[in-house]
């Protein structure tokens, strides 16, 4: 594969994998499961992707802009207002959920967005770590869980993304993994304490 090949192949998975883009996928294909194409289906998905997507993608666009620098806010210093924004977002969406929808799932998965926004947020004041890699790798389990072990396969699209971020230079090999297993194992254990305390999910 050429340089110029590659190039495209990486900023392609940073857009289609920016986490934003990904989360609302995520909310739309589980919502969809258990909902059909219903009005059910229009309220869950968006209301997750008011919170996932919509209001964080704003937020970094006009902080970017305040900061003089790009999307990816290169510089962890440059990552905590939208951050924290993201975060209070994903834990007012999951209170909504809570109490207008009776799919467990979308609760219990937003929940864990919330959980992985706290530990970046918390994280970044002294590290930068991947969030495209926790945004991709963090559904996984839920996937998984509700479409069976094929949904294994996305784990190919989460390798994708950390070879992305590190041939685009916006990560290290470490970033990136911790990324990656941070999203996957703290997931997993929201999945496991929502089956423990009998959530229907």
């Amino acid at each position: 594969m050429n340089g110029n090949l590659k190039n495209k192949l990486a900023n392609t998975c940073a857009i289609v994998f920016n986490p934003t883009v990904w989360a609302s996928f995520v909310f739309i294909i589980i919502t969809f499961h258990f909902t059909g194409l219903s009005s059910d289906f229009l309220i869950i998905s968006g209301i997750s992707i008011l919170f996932v997507s919509v209001i964080p993608l704003i937020t970094v666009r006009l902080w970017s802009n305040y900061k003089g620098t790009d999307m990816d806010l290169y510089h962890k210093e440059d990552r905590d207002i939208p951050l924290l924004v993201s975060t209070l977002c994903c834990l007012i969406a999951t209170v909504i959920l809570y109490f207008i929808s009776n799919i467990m799932t979308v609760v219990v998965l937003m929940f864990a967005y919330f959980c992985n926004m706290v530990l970046i947020f918390l994280i970044t004041y002294k590290w930068k770590i991947s969030i495209h890699s926790i945004s991709v790798s963090s559904p996984i389990p839920f996937l998984t869980y509700v479409f069976g072990y094929p949904a294994i396969l996305f784990l190919i699209l989460l390798i994708l993304t950390m070879w992305s971020r590190l041939y685009l230079k916006k990560h290290t090999f470490a970033q990136v993994l911790a990324g990656a297993s941070l999203g996957l194992i703290l997931s997993s254990l929201i999945i496991l304490l929502a089956l423990k305390f009998n959530f229907q999910i």
